[in-house]
């Protein structure tokens, strides 16, 4: 099991803590995202779309599978992490 308490920026490189790297992703992806969605001025916004877009009916019963998505996304990232901490120290808690 991994303490979380004894964790230091400066261990972030040995084997007990370098799982967390993968977490740095996240901040830097949604400043990228921020920065290219808010930060560029001075250009138009353009609508994707095509004819047969405005064909395809909504319905509602399709939010369920896809709400279902992302938990099964997270699910796989914990799953992923979870696999990765067993490896690397032979057993674990999240």
């Amino acid at each position: 099991m991994i303490d979380y308490r004894s964790f230091r920026p400066s261990l972030i490189n040995t084997p007990k803590f370098s799982h967390l790297k993968y977490l740095l992703y996240w901040p830097i992806y949604g400043i990228a995202f921020a920065l290219l969605e808010r930060g560029v001025k001075g250009r138009t916004y353009y609508p994707v779309e095509s004819a047969l877009d405005s064909c395809i009916p909504f319905c509602e019963y399709f939010l369920i599978p896809y709400m279902l998505w992302f938990v099964y996304l997270v699910g796989g990232v914990f799953t992923d992490a979870f696999l990765m901490c067993v490896r690397s120290n032979g057993i674990c808690s999240l």
